[in-house]
């Protein structure tokens, strides 16, 4: 079911994805899942420790012929401050604001598509409009088994007001 939310500002550190390949991504993010896990204890400031964040990261996102290779994939969690954040740890700011919301249930791959496409359908049913530039966001909680990548999780994509 799609819907609309407002989420607020939200702080995240993590570790980057970088790839070649769509395909290349489906194998190194859960390698990074992984990777995540072995260092929560190294993070300080983190709000949740069992939920994840993917953020789908543009280097360029205005160009519509970008390849897989001008994309990366931040893997991260949510902190309250990035005070003492590990050097080799990227941190971002999540924008305050409404964001288009759907729930993907079943493996990510190679289903995660589906969803997607249906949440893009329903924001253009419901006369909702991607930011140009924004948080493509995958939210991970106590739902999804990450270790089969299977289960229950959120998709949201950034709105205009």
């Amino acid at each position: 079911m799609c819907e609309l939310i407002k989420r607020p500002e939200t702080k995240v550190a993590g570790l980057r994805v970088q790839c070649d390949t769509l395909e290349e991504f489906s194998i190194e993010i859960p390698k990074v899942f992984d990777k995540l896990d072995e260092c929560l204890d190294g993070i300080p400031n983190i709000v949740d420790s069992s939920g994840r964040i993917g953020i789908h990261l543009a280097e360029d996102e205005n160009n519509a012929n970008a390849e897989a290779a001008d994309y990366g994939y931040l893997v991260c969690v949510e902190v309250s401050s990035f005070e003492d954040i590990p050097t080799d740890f990227e941190t971002d700011t999540i924008p305050a604001g409404k964001f288009a919301v759907n729930s993907h249930q079943g493996p990510v791959n190679p289903n995660i598509h589906h969803s997607y496409a249906a949440l893009y359908n329903w924001m253009s049913e419901h006369g909702h409009e991607e930011l140009p530039v924004g948080h493509v966001l995958e939210h991970y909680d106590e739902r999804y088994d990450r270790k089969n990548f299977s289960g229950e999780m959120e998709i949201l994509i950034p709105v205009k007001s």
